[in-house]
């Protein structure tokens, strides 16, 4: 799977678990580095505040899938 496809895998079902494996995947990606803080957060979190970092790293995955889409990012490797 390719980054654009990873990035919207998450965003059509977005959870801590795929997020954890998306930050995974991007670990080495420079530009993703949001993103992995979040999904470091995202391990301690329940219920509501779990939610509210959800839609921050939904937020995070829109920019790098606009990033790859413009040309603007690399994508990881």
């Amino acid at each position: 799977m390719d980054a654009k496809e990873a990035l919207l895998a998450f965003l059509d079902d977005p959870d801590a678990l795929t997020l954890s494996e998306l930050a995974e995947a991007f670990e080495a990606w420079p530009p993703a580095a949001a993103l992995q803080k979040l999904a470091a957060r995202a391990v301690f979190l329940e219920d509501e505040r779990l939610d509210r970092l959800l839609e921050q790293a939904c937020a995070e995955a829109r920019r790098l899938l606009e990033g790859l889409e413009a040309g603007s990012f690399v994508p990881p490797s």
